[in-house]
C-alpha cells in the first residue's frame, strides 16, 4: 500500500510502534509538501500512530510557515474508509508532559522542550493508553493544479527531496566533569582545577556505548562534551530510575571568552579552560521507570555539549547517550587534489560546512537562524554543483525563492519565513 502523509506543522509517523518517517518538508501554504511511503503490510492488524505538533509565533521557528494544527493521511490501493483521515475512524489525544524552554540566543529557531517523564504518555507510539477520542475533520486540502470551487488552506504537492539522513552516533569526549552546588551554570567558567578525571572515564565509556553510568542520589554534575566535529542531531537519552532527577543538555558551537548579550568573543575553539558555556537545548525529567528514552521534537546542533545532571533521592542510571545525526543525504562524488597541502586540509571543513547547512532547505546557519537567505544560497548551490550530481536541493531553492516573489518583482531575502523581509541588492 502507498500512503501520503503531511501535517501542519510537523509529524512523526509510526507503524506498529516503529517510526517510519518525519515531515512535513518545509514549504509554504501554496506549496505544502507531503511525503509518500510504500509499505509491505502482511495480512493482519496494524497500528498507525502520528505524533504531530504545532507552535504559534514566536514559539515556532521563523522558517516555519503555518495555518493551523492539522494532520492528513491518504492511502492508495485500499478502500478510503480503511486508512484515510476524514473517513477512517482515527482517534487523537493530547500528549502531556511537554513544556517550553527559552532558546536563548537562538530565538529564531523556536522554543526548546522540557519533558516531564511523570506526565508523559509512555508507549503512545503503539496506540496504547487512555484518553483517545474521535478525531474531527476540519477542512479539505487541495492538490496542486486541481481546480476547486472554494478556497482551501493547504495546496498539496509531493515532497521534492529525499528523506533526511538519520544515523546514530556514539561519539564525544568528556573534557570536563565537575561537582556543582546548583544547576545554574551560565556564568560559571570552566576551570581545570575543578575537573574530576576519575569520573571522566565513566562518562567516556557511556558516550562510546561501552557501559552504563550510575549517577548517585542527591548528586549534581556538570559535564562538557566535545563531539570533535560539528553535528546536527536529535539527542537520545536512555535512562532507568532517577525519579525526580533532571538532565539538561545544552549545545554550543564554541565556548566564549566572556559574557556579552550580543556577539560574545570567541578565541581558539579547541580551548575550553577559563571559558563560559552559553548554549541552547532541552531538559528531560525521568519518572523512575526503566528503559526510558527521551528525545526532542527538532534536532540540535554544535560541537560542544553541556550536560547537567541533578538527582534526588533515587539514583539515576544513564544507559546510553546517542546523537542521531540528521542532514541532507549528500552523495559526495567530487574529489580534490592540490600541490598546496593547506588547501587539501581545509576541504573537509568546507564540505562539513555545506553538510550541516543543508536540510529541508539550505540554511544560513544551523545554530542561530536556520533560514534560507538568497545570498548564502547562491554560493551553497554552486558548491553543491561542484560536489555532487544531486541537484534536488538547488532546484528546490530556485523554486522556493521564485514563490517568494513580490508584486514589485523582488524576491524575499529569505524564504520560507513567516516574517517578510526584502533586501533590494
Amino acid at each position: 500500500v502507498r500512503i501520503h502523509v503531511t501535517a501542519d506543522q510537523r509529524y512523526e509517523l509510526y507503524l506498529d510502534g516503529e517510526r517510519i518517517g518525519r515531515g512535513s518538508e518545509r514549504g509554504d501554504l501554496e506549496n505544502w509538501y507531503y511525503e509518500s511511503h510504500d509499505l509491505e503490510l502482511p495480512a493482519g492488524e496494524h497500528v498507525f500512530v502520528a505524533r504531530t505538533w504545532w507552535l504559534p509565533p514566536p514559539f515556532c521557528p521563523e522558517a516555519q510557515i503555518s495555518a493551523r494544527s492539522a494532520f492528513l493521511l491518504a492511502a492508495e490501493g485500499v478502500p478510503t474508509e480503511m486508512l484515510n483521515t476524514g473517513y477512517a475512524p482515527w482517534e487523537c489525544k493530547q500528549l502531556d508532559g511537554y513544556s517550553w524552554r527559552d532558546p536563548d540566543q537562538t530565538y529564531r529557531i523556536g522554543k526548546k522542550v522540557h519533558i516531564d517523564g511523570s506526565r508523559y504518555p509512555w508507549g503512545f507510539e503503539t496506540g496504547s493508553g487512555d484518553g483517545w477520542q474521535a478525531a474531527v475533520p476540519i477542512a479539505e486540502a487541495g492538490v496542486q493544479g486541481e481546480i476547486v470551487s472554494h478556497d482551501r488552506t493547504w495546496n498539496l504537492t509531493p515532497a521534492v527531496l529525499p528523506a533526511m539522513m538519520e544515523e546514530p552516533r556514539r561519539i564525544g569526549v568528556a573534557r570536563h566533569v565537575e561537582a556543582i552546588a546548583n544547576d545554574e551554570t551560565r556564568m560559571v567558567r570552566v576551570q581545570t582545577v575543578n575537573h574530576l578525571p576519575a569520573e571522566a572515564d565513566g562518562w567516556n565509556r557511556l558516550l562510546s556505548g561501552k557501559s552504563t553510568l550510575v549517577i548517585p542520589a542527591n548528586t549534581k554534575r556538570r559535564v562538557i562534551v566535545d563531539l570533535g566535529n560539528y553535528y546536527t542531531a536529535y539527542p537520545e537519552v536512555h535512562v532507568s530510575g532517577g525519579k525526580g532527577s533532571v538532565i539538561r543538555i545544552l549545545w554550543a558551537e564554541s565556548l566564549f571568552d566572556e559574557f556579552k548579550d550580543w556577539a560574545p568573543p570567541k578565541s581558539n575553539r579547541d580551548h575550553i579552560d577559563n571559558k563560559i558555556f552559553i548554549g541552547a537545548g532541552d531538559a528531560f525529567q525521568p519518572d523512575g521507570g526503566s528503559k526510558r528514552c527521551f528525545s526532542t521534537l527538532w534536532w540540535e546542533c554544535g560541537r560542544y555539549l553541556e550536560i547537567v545532571v541533578t538527582t534526588e533521592a533515587q539514583a539515576l542510571t544513564l544507559e546510553g547517550l546517542v546523537w542521531r545525526e540528521t542532514r541532507y543525504p549528500y552523495d559526495r562524488q567530487a574529489t580534490f587534489t592540490a600541490s598546496e597541502p593547506r588547501l587539501a586540509g581545509i576541504i573537509p571543513i568546507l564540505a562539513r560546512s555545506l553538510e550541516v547547512c543543508s536540510h529541508e532547505t539550505y540554511m544560513d546557519c544551523p545554530y542561530y537562524e536556520q533560514l534560507m537567505y538568497i545570498g548564502d544560497t547562491r554560493l551553497q548551490v554552486l558548491i553543491t554543483y561542484a560536489m555532487t550530481r544531486d541537484d534536488r536541493l538547488p532546484r528546490k531553492a530556485l523554486h522556493v525563492f521564485d514563490l517568494s516573489r513580490q508584486g514589485s518583482g523582488l524576491t524575499q531575502s529569505r524564504y520560507p519565513c513567516h516574517q517578510k523581509q526584502i533586501i533590494p541588492p
